[in-house]
Formats: structure tokens, sequence, C-alpha cells
């Protein structure tokens, strides 16, 4: 079970097939059935289903989510807008890059998400970490207009962006190039204020294996090692 929508009208569900856990991690089958029973509707063919790529509801109801299926992240992922009524999608991110793990502003006006350039099927190596290491915080409108980067320090990969409640700052994870994580406090008006250094996270992420830069095909679960409480 994923959750409720926010109108209480439909539980939504992911389905892995054959029981098996590598087959689940290029994208499950994604339903909605009404909490009185009866068939369920298939919403989307193939979803990744990690909290840290999923996304999430704005306040109407609308699903914004990473489109594409396949494990490699750095390659065939879109940010996506899904009305889960009528179970249509639109896309808000091109096929050029690798676009995932959405964030809706306060307001839903907006959604944060993680994008680098798409470098196709690579599996792993130098190639994907180049590629990954591309990877900024972009901003655009729920209606598709106005996107843009918010992050551009070349040192860092930035990923999963958390909005402050009032919507004026973003918590984003951040990887250098010595593969040292750490947690920062971006603007997210773009007012030229410099990026805050939160804590440092690599002790406990240092004795990874697989290296932290490759997660599983470039996705790394941050939710397993931090969180930000907002009241």
């Amino acid at each position: 079970v994923v959750g409720w929508t926010p109108d209480g009208e439909r539980i939504l569900f992911s389905v892995a097939l054959g029981f098996s856990a590598s087959l689940a991690a290029d994208g499950v089958q994604f339903y909605a059935i009404q909490p009185s029973g009866g068939s369920p509707v298939l919403l989307q063919n193939g979803m990744l289903r990690s909290k840290t790529l999923l996304g999430g509801f704005s306040p109407t109801g609308t699903l914004a989510f990473t489109a594409g299926t396949g494990r490699e992240t750095w390659t065939g992922k879109r940010v996506a807008l899904l009305d889960v009524a009528t179970g249509t999608a639109r896309f808000l991110t091109d096929a050029n890059d690798s676009a995932f793990s959405p964030a809706w502003s306060p307001d839903a006006s907006k959604l944060a998400y993680v994008s680098a350039p798409d470098i196709g099927s690579v599996g792993g190596g130098d190639v994907a970490k180049a590629g990954a290491a591309k990877r900024k915080i972009w901003l655009i409108n729920a209606d598709g207009s106005g996107r843009r980067a918010l992050t551009e320090d070349a040192a860092y990969r930035d990923e999963w962006p958390l909005w402050s409640n009032d919507g004026s700052q973003l918590l984003i994870a951040r990887i250098d190039g010595e593969g040292a994580a750490s947690v920062w406090l971006v603007d997210a008006g773009g007012s030229g204020v410099p990026a805050m250094k939160v804590a440092d996270i690599s002790r406990p992420l240092g004795r990874l294996d697989p290296p932290l830069w490759f997660g599983y095909y470039g996705h790394v679960g941050w939710d397993q090692f931090y969180d930000w409480w907002q009241p």
C-alpha cells in the first residue's frame, strides 16, 4: 500500500510481479481502488516506488512521480504529473535529461527535482559516476513553465530536495568529488544567498559497499540516513 489520495476517495498500491525484488527495481504496476472494494484501476504500468523517487501529492490530488522503467537512474527518467481520477499523466521534463525525485512546494505552485543529462544505459563505471556527478536541483512551475536550475556548484552532486514549510528554503543532499556526503540548505528564491551546510554525514556512509555514489544504479535512499521534521 502506497497510501490514500488526499480526498480519501482512493487507496493507492503497487504490485510487484513474480515476487522478485530485482524485477521490482525496474518498476512496478501502480493501482488505485475504492475503499469499498471493486476492480482496481491501473494508473501506471511501470513506476519506481522508492520514497525518494516517487514524489507526492499536491493539495488538489495531483501526484508528482518519477516516470520511466529500469533501475538505472541516469537514463530514461522523467518528472511527470498524474491525475489519479482519470489516470492521465503528463511529462514536465524532456527525454534529453534524466530527472527524478519531484517535490511539491507548499503552495503547490512549483516543484523541485533532480536532473542531469541522460547518458544512456551504461550499467555503471566511470561514465556513470561522471554522469551522476552532474546532478543539480531544478525548479519548474506546475504548468511546465519557468524551468530553471536552482543549484550550480560543480563541486557537488545534488539530490533529494525537501521544502521548508514556508517555501523559502530547500534541504538537499550533496556528494562531493571525494564521495563525502553532506546536507545543505539552499534558498528557493534563487536570490544568490550562499548555500549553508547543515551537517556532514560522511562517516556512516563511508562504510557502504557499493560506494555511495553508485548506491543502487545511481539511486541513493537518502531517507535511510536522515529526515527533516517540519512541525
